[in-house]
């Protein structure tokens, strides 16, 4: 009976913590999620005490933390550079003054606005 409710507690948790990670914003809280189920497993294995499921949930979660967030600015950095070297071409289009087609001008602005919304 105690090992059917284990069971069914872990699944419980387990459900719980994807349903809340789908809903994260960022990489950060997704990995915080991910890190504290982690953490608590782990915890729970090695010391078979509460004390030791709520340290590695913890320090998973800190853990966990950090990857994501480092992740996040990774991408973030990754988007900046794209801008950055679409600002360059359609500045360096612009200077050279060469002939294009009518509207492409337009749409690669267009194309950057939204990406730095994004960013931004």
């Amino acid at each position: 009976m105690l090992k059917n409710l284990t069971t069914i507690l872990i699944m419980a948790a387990v459900s719980l913590v994807s349903v809340f990670v789908v809903g994260c914003e960022s990489g950060g809280q997704a990995g915080a999620g991910i890190g504290a189920l982690a953490g608590a497993g782990i915890g729970q294995l090695a010391g078979r005490s509460t004390e030791a499921t709520l340290i590695g949930a913890a320090i998973g979660g800190g853990a966990g933390y950090m990857v994501g967030n480092e992740a996040d600015k990774k991408q973030a950095r990754a988007e900046r550079a794209y801008l950055s070297e679409e600002m360059n071409y359609v500045t360096e289009y612009d200077q050279q003054q060469r002939l294009y087609q009518p509207g492409e001008a337009q749409k690669i602005w267009r194309r950057l606005r939204r990406h730095t919304r994004r960013v931004l």
